[in-house]
């Protein structure tokens, strides 16, 4: 009996790699599962069957974006997994994968530990794994506010996706690059986004779908994004509208909400209010039907909401919006952060709005002092801040859409 419960839990573990690698999320979640508890039962919790079995069913939970679940089945995996005797190749894709769903999940300091810990194994040929690893560290740093370091550190990993060559290397390296320029319009250089994206844009049509569509999407939204923090909403809108029509229905759920989230700012910089909202409520219908919001999302979606309140003079829900919105911000990214800093400054005009000019004034100037520290005299952000303290005495403060950066990461 036992010997059949084995080769039963080799084959269940067997197809649900393959269903992993085919995106058959549920089918491997259900094998996987019955895998890892079979193998759990025979071998224990440390046998390399169990091990695997957990990994296919966080990617299988991941997959359908249940990223807490899929944290969980990863924690207990790194708990029992030992580098001697499974080679630390598979501590460092355990980590890798940790560190991911920590971040998606809000929880920025376990994510920066855990992905700094799988670059820690000397004995680790570097590999795609440990590339993945450095990724991951990337966008955690982006989202702790460190957007220059984050930037310097997805430059490298694009160069090491190329040097590693083989399959998939370029769509590797081009992600890379695209999760760049979306921090490169965080710290506003925007001339440099603008040259890349197109770089990146041209590129991508050598590769094979769906990672050719998915990577020119991604580095126009990072662009469109760049263009509407110079105040280019025009020119942003007529660079995502074409964008949307060709990808159609076929989106990612967290490439639609930042898509319309993009187009929603572009619109409300262009004072149409109610196509805004529209968009807003697209993005949120989407983000209804996924089973995590992952942080970055979450606070995006809490900033436009608010930001087109605003616009819409519903100045008291854009307060309790834009509240909400910081506390998120506050409790999942850093005080430095980019969409942290908008919230801090649209919090100021809302009060000014609302005829609080006093307090207001003093949200403003705090949200100004660190813009200067952090981000330079020369920011849009900075130059967002003072223009709006400078209204708050001049006969009303700037009263314009302030949409949060909305460059999805194009790898997770």
């Amino acid at each position: 009996m036992a010997r059949w419960r084995l080769a039963r839990a080799k084959a269940d573990l067997e197809s649900a790699e393959r269903c992993v690698r085919d995106r058959r999320w549920t089918q491997a979640q259900e094998t996987g599962r019955k895998a890892t508890a079979a193998f759990a039962d025979l071998r224990g919790p440390g046998a390399a069957g169990t091990l695997r079995g957990r990994l296919a069913v966080a990617a299988a939970l991941s997959g359908q974006h249940r990223w807490e679940e899929a944290a969980h089945e990863l924690h207990l995996a790194v708990d029992a997994v030992d580098p001697a005797v499974h080679g630390t190749l598979f501590v460092v894709t355990l980590r890798s994968r940790l560190a991911q769903a920590l971040r998606v999940t809000g929880r920025l300091e376990q994510a920066e530990a855990e992905a700094r810990l799988a670059l820690s194994y000397p004995d680790t040929p570097p590999g795609r794994h440990q590339v993945a690893a450095r990724d991951t560290l990337a966008l955690v740093l982006g989202d702790l506010g460190r957007h220059r370091e984050a930037a310097e550190l997805c430059a490298v990993t694009a160069a090491e996706h190329v040097r590693l060559a083989g399959a998939g290397s370029a769509a590797f390296a081009l992600k890379a690059r695209a999760n760049r320029i979306s921090l490169l319009a965080y710290v506003g250089q925007h001339d440099e986004v603008a040259a890349e994206a197109e770089a990146v844009r041209a590129a991508a049509s050598a590769l094979g779908e769906p990672a050719a569509s998915q990577i020119r999407l991604a580095a126009a939204l990072a662009w469109a994004t760049s263009l509407s923090l110079q105040g280019r909403f025009q020119d942003a809108e007529a660079l995502l509208r074409p964008e949307l029509a060709e990808a159609g229905r076929g989106l990612d759920e967290e490439f639609a909400v930042m898509a319309q989230l993009n187009l929603a700012r572009a619109s409300g910089g262009l004072g149409k209010a109610e196509e805004a909202w529209q968009a807003v409520a697209a993005a949120q219908a989407v983000a209804d039907r996924m089973h995590t919001v992952p942080t970055g999302i979450a606070t995006a979606l809490a900033y436009a909401r608010a930001s087109a309140l605003l616009a819409l003079d519903r100045v008291a829900d854009a307060d309790r919006e834009v509240r909400r919105c910081l506390e998120l911000c506050e409790s999942h990214l850093s005080p430095v952060h980019h969409r942290t800093l908008e919230a801090r400054t649209l919090l100021g005009i809302v009060l000014a709005r609302r005829g609080d000019r006093e307090e207001g004034a003093i949200r403003l100037q705090a949200a100004l002092d660190v813009w200067l520290v952090h981000f330079g005299d020369h920011h849009h952000g900075t130059a967002s801040a003072r223009q709006a303290l400078a209204g708050v005495f001049t006969g009303g403060p700037d009263t314009g859409f302030h949409y949060p950066g909305g460059a999805r990461p194009a790898s997770r």
